[in-house]
């Protein structure tokens, strides 16, 4: 490994990380004890070490935030870091996706995980070719395996079996940690025994692994939150000593009581006692449900930050789009770049500039001095974006706002948690309460331990007792009905799909190419910057609804850092879609309601390129030059507006 990463190791995290490159283990850690550090290391020492090529190593871990800080992490132990790009390291979501596309001859439409997931593990079942590619493997990698259960414990088990006799496999888990159960979307998907349960379970492909434990905690030198992190684990592993609700109730009490400092809810916070710009820009914003890290986010206004949060789409580098939305040639060279990409971006500097364009040779290179911009179009309209291409959340900067769910594996020096003050499993069904309350109580846990030094908390009971968050059955969009009599609602405004290529630059949504062109310029003149959008009800395209920027906002926090390139136009229009889920809005209040003619207070963070493969259709219904580049900016669009919604009759 690089010699300038200088770690003291463990013994037991060097019996991991040295392991025999085919050997099989399975590696236990609680939080803090360099689980996700041991991992990358093995990776690197693989590499370095024992010069298995990066591309032969496949490495699946939850999410994709946590991809990009892996891949960083691996690159900060060898000694040419970029060749951590090369390593094979996806979802599962995606891997299963990817295996579908090379392999499989069915549809390839987007279908929800599960379907994705069985498709992927039947294929493996049957196809030659697809087992071939498994062959070529020489370690498999697994990152955060107690969080790996049902369809994607099945696939797991299945590409294991048909790796080839030599090929070497690390599993990284903490069943402490599992919280696979109830997603941030608040619906209990339990699908049964974790990945490790399933290994130790069946005794012939146990007794092939060998299981290392890593106990002592780095993440803190905090004697309050060592002894958070120890107590915690000891009380989840052991539960099966006390009654089930007693165990929720003493980690509550533990991680309430491990506080260095409590505040109150996060209105009072964020707003009242305006505390937003004073946050950390890597302090952690956690809350038990998407609906309250979304109403956080609305409270922040357009003070930078970023959410992390599933749902969203990814934040492809606006640069890429800046640079290509009207390039029409199959190729470039590597001096013709240099020069499109300083003149379209304003940056000159040579280092920057070289890094970018290793980059694109190293994903679509077509010989030593060329890319393909056809190549490099598909690449990014898949699911899983090269991380040197894209952000690991949603945003430009600041603090991080998100569920517990989307920050597991992650860590920080500042932890802001929300505890709920009732408990959701007060509504599971008894069959499942074990199971559900241990979960519940392990969330808590998460939470608490993404804490390096600070771990602040608020577990004041918010205002509005009357309101009532769920998500939609079919967008999974989240809202929160606030008030039926006045038919308000909040939802939530940025999801994928909200801004679609053709909202952005297609022939019904603008008069002409030359109208498309200025959005596009206005949106990437605020690429970097936070800006307050309005939406308005067009009836020339069917009542979709059209955004520019609100200019009336007053909210002092905001100025406008762009008040010399004002720009008065719409810049986007809004999917069709959001208009489907205010009418459904209605619906859940019991009424017969329809959406407003307009409505304001949501944002955008900053700007993203969409990219649109050269097969989609939707090329069809854009102008030129982007129904042939394929190559387009987007907002990082988000919010959780208040809406009134409509009667029928006016009133």
């Amino acid at each position: 490994m690089n010699k300038s990463k200088r770690v003291n190791w463990t013994a037991s995290q060097r019996q991991a990380i040295e392991a025999d490159t085919n050997s099989r283990i399975l590696v236990d850690a609680g939080p803090g004890t360099g689980k996700t550090s041991t991992a990358c290391a093995r990776v690197a020492w693989l590499i370095q070490s024992q010069a298995i090529q990066p591309n032969h190593i496949l490495m699946t871990s939850f999410t994709n935030a946590a991809i990009h800080e892996i891949t960083a992490r691996i690159g900060s132990f060898l000694s040419q870091p970029q060749m951590a790009n090369g390593i094979r390291i996806s979802t599962l979501d995606s891997f299963s996706w990817s295996l579908r596309a090379g392999f499989s001859n069915s549809d390839l439409e987007l279908k929800g995980f599960v379907e994705n997931i069985e498709q992927a593990a039947d294929l493996l079942a049957i196809d030659e070719s697809a087992k071939e590619y498994l062959h070529g493997i020489e370690h498999f990698i697994v990152d955060e395996a107690q969080d790996i259960t049902g369809p994607r414990a099945s696939l797991v088990l299945s590409i294991i079996e048909n790796l080839s006799e030599n090929c070497g496999v690390s599993i990284f888990s903490d069943e402490a940690q599992a919280i696979y159960g109830f997603s941030e979307e608040e619906t209990p998907e339990y699908f049964g025994n974790t990945l490790p349960q399933e290994i130790r379970g069946r005794a012939e492909l146990s007794k092939k692994f060998r299981y290392i434990d890593l106990k002592e905690v780095h993440r803190t030198s905090d004697e309050k939150l060592k002894a958070l992190f120890f107590k915690g684990r000891r009380m989840l592993l052991d539960e099966q000593d006390i009654e089930i609700d007693k165990v929720y109730e003493n980690v509550r009490k533990l991680v309430i009581e491990s506080h260095h400092k409590k505040v109150a809810t996060a209105f009072e916070i964020l707003v009242k006692d305006g505390k937003s710009k004073e946050l950390g820009s890597n302090d952690f914003l956690l809350f038990r449900r998407r609906s309250d890290a979304l109403q956080a986010s609305h409270y922040m206004g357009t003070v930078a930050y970023r959410l992390r949060l599933s749902g969203f789409p990814v934040v492809i580098d606006p640069w890429i789009a800046r640079c290509f939305w009207d390039f029409t040639d199959e190729r470039i060279t590597e001096s013709d770049f240099a020069e499109l990409f300083a003149k379209r971006t304003s940056v000159t500097n040579e280092v920057e500039i070289d890094e970018k364009w290793r980059d694109l040779h190293r994903e679509v290179g077509t010989d030593a001095h060329r890319i393909s911009i056809r190549k490099l179009g598909n690449l990014l309209s898949r699911p899983n974006v090269p991380s040197c291409f894209s952000s690991p959340d949603y945003g430009v900067g600041g603090p991080i706002l998100g569920t517990i769910h989307a920050s597991k594996g992650r860590e920080t020096d500042n932890v802001w948690l929300f505890v709920p003050n009732e408990p959701h499993y007060r509504k599971i069904e008894e069959e499942r309460r074990f199971e559900e309350v241990l979960e519940e109580a392990r969330i808590l846990f998460v939470g608490a331990t993404r804490s390096r030094q600070t771990l602040v908390i608020s577990d004041t009971k918010s205002g509005g007792h009357f309101r009532r968050s769920g998500n939609m059955n079919n967008s999974k969009r989240a809202y929160t009905i606030k008030n039926t009599k006045t038919k308000q609602c909040a939802i939530e405004i940025g999801r994928k799909g909200d801004v679609k290529a053709e909202g952005l630059v297609g022939n019904r949504s603008f008069e002409n190419e030359a109208e498309a062109i200025l959005a596009q310029k206005a949106l990437w003149n605020r690429r970097d910057v936070s800006t307050p959008l309005q939406a308005n009800a067009s009836k020339a395209t069917n009542y979709i609804y059209q955004v520019s920027i609100d200019y009336q906002y007053t909210d002092s926090r905001y100025q406008d850092m762009m008040a010399d390139k004002r720009f008065e136009e719409k810049l986007f229009c809004l999917d069709q879609s959001i208009n489907s889920d205010l009418f459904l809005a209605g619906k859940i209040m019991g009424q017969k309601l329809k959406p407003p003619p307009k409505f304001r207070h949501f944002y955008s963070l900053g700007a993203r390129s969409m990219v649109l493969s050269t097969d989609d259709s939707t090329r069809d219904l854009l102008f030129e030059p982007w129904s042939h580049s394929g190559f387009m900016l987007a907002p990082i669009l988000v919010g959780y507006p208040d809406i009134f919604l409509r009667s029928y009759g006016g009133h």
